[in-house]
């Protein structure tokens, strides 16, 4: 009681927070397979991605891994600013489901032991904004005139 109402003005920033926290990692893991960040280079990097498609069943791999590589470096820029942030959540809870099932699954649950926790984790975040949208303080929210999104 006493904690919602101490609280309860600061609710728009809950989005903002998950938003900014998932928008940081899949930049960075975009931005890893896509050799911006990371010492490998653009060519091996690219090449990492393809690999981690074929790997799980993709076909085309090559389509597939830079599907994936885009889609976590532009659905992470997306979710930091807050802008069409149900879709790109959407897209990127996708990517997590497949990555928990197809590449983790067999391993169980516990990160350490290679299992989906991470993956897991990061596609319940994407989904909890995939229900409540970016929130009044994104790009999304000042196309909507201030008015939750």
């Amino acid at each position: 009681m006493i904690l919602g109402k101490v609280f309860s003005p600061l609710e728009s920033a809950g989005p903002l927070l998950v938003r900014v926290a998932l928008g940081v990692v899949f930049l960075y893991h975009g931005g890893d397979k896509l050799g911006i960040l990371g010492p490998d280079g653009f060519d091996a990097s690219i090449q990492r991605a393809i690999g981690a498609a074929e790997h799980v069943g993709f076909a085309p791999a090559a389509f597939w891994g830079w599907a994936l590589a885009l889609t976590e470096f532009g659905g992470g820029l997306l979710l930091l600013v807050g802008f069409a942030t149900r879709y790109a959540a959407f897209a990127l809870a996708f990517v997590m489901l497949i990555a928990a099932w197809r590449v983790h699954g067999s391993s169980g649950f516990s990160l350490e032991r290679g299992g989906f926790e991470y993956a897991g984790t990061l596609m319940m975040c994407c989904l909890s904004l995939l229900l409540t949208g970016a929130g009044s303080l994104s790009v999304d929210g000042w196309l909507a005139g201030d008015a939750e999104s």
